[in-house]
């Protein structure tokens, strides 16, 4: 009796045993390794559905910006925008914008009817910027990761933009704001540019890179453009160090504006404006009157007046030099960096 009892436990054991092995076998997965992981998309927690609408990629959600803002799909652009947002200037004070705010001036004011948009690759911003680190400029709270350089920014299309790209707690990307760069300091419109340092005028700056510098003195140096067939003198620019003593670049610039304005007469358009310049500000003067009409720009830093002149600042008489010179004005007022 006692034998035929253990031959039928036998088979209970087989199947418990079996139904064990089973189980863990769920619970026991090989780990598998691959070269490249796909790019995480965040889930919406609602189901956990795939919200394609989410990065956590930078370099997509910057391609995927770019399309939005050229397809002018606010309502996309609206839900990808961090607030605060901010706009700005580069050297001038960024502002935090409702997001709705911004987007109807990226429409007004930003932007022309047909912008051709693309991201500025290889560059270093931070060398452009005079050693100021992009990533730096918005507060530190705000959580950006990147800073993208775009080119075709502006009403005209010659302007750049920086795009602030923050990432959220929940790994997500957003949009927090533009800076835009007044003619751009990428060259990326006009085939490059180089960098000019001279420790003894105590600055640096970049230029695009088929233009010449001379330098006439141990206080003064010349900039000119390439010539071109037809186009008359071509572009250039001087740039003069000389003690202040004494002197502001506000004072300095209001004498030049009072001459100009009394040479001129009530037929003359001379203006004068202030502008940021890595540690201080300048005053640029317009329609100044000489053997061509032109530009003149005085900043003042550690006693040293630095007075630089633009020619020729008539578009209509002469285009391509005109271009050549708003080309250099808009290199040296966004790249000049005192020596540090």
């Amino acid at each position: 009796m006692y034998r035929k009892q253990t031959i039928s436990i036998l088979p209970l054991l087989w199947l418990i045993a079996a139904l064990v092995l089973s189980g863990c076998s769920t619970l026991i997965q090989p780990v598998t390794k691959s070269g490249t992981a796909p790019t995480p998309v965040v889930s919406v927690v609602q189901g956990g559905v795939e919200n394609p609408d989410v990065y956590v990629d930078p370099a997509e959600f910057t391609d995927a910006l770019l399309k939005a803002i050229t397809a002018r799909d606010r309502e996309k652009l609206q839900m990808w925008m961090t607030e605060p947002f901010l706009t700005g200037t580069w050297r001038a004070d960024l502002t935090g914008t409702p997001p709705v705010e911004a987007l109807q001036s990226l429409y007004a004011s930003e932007l022309g009817a047909d912008n051709q948009l693309s991201l500025v690759k290889d560059v270093d911003l931070k060398a452009l910027m005079g050693g100021n680190d992009p990533l730096s400029i918005p507060r530190a709270e705000a959580g950006v990761v990147e800073a993208a350089l775009i080119s075709g920014w502006g009403q005209d299309g010659l302007d750049e933009a920086v795009l602030f790209i923050a990432r959220r707690p929940d790994n997500s990307l957003k949009w927090h704001g533009w800076m835009r760069i007044n003619g751009g300091f990428s060259g990326a419109r006009f085939g490059g540019v180089k960098a000019y340092k001279n420790d003894a005028l105590g600055f640096s700056i970049y230029l695009p890179k088929d233009y010449e510098v001379e330098e006439i003195s141990d206080h003064n140096i010349s900039i000119i453009a390439p010539s071109v067939e037809g186009a008359g003198h071509p572009g250039n620019a001087s740039i003069e160090v000389e003690p202040a003593n004494g002197r502001t670049a506000e004072s300095a610039a209001q004498q030049t504006y009072s001459e100009s304005k009394e040479v001129m007469g009530e037929w003359g358009n001379v203006s004068i404006t202030a502008l940021g310049m890595d540690v201080t500000t300048a005053y640029v003067v317009f329609g100044v009157p000489g053997q061509s009409m032109h530009r003149q720009l005085f900043m003042v830093h550690n006693d040293l007046l630095y007075h630089m002149w633009f020619f020729p600042d008539e578009p209509q008489h002469e285009p391509v030099s005109y271009t050549q010179m708003e080309n250099m004005y808009a290199m040296i007022t966004n790249t000049f960096a005192f020596k540090k």
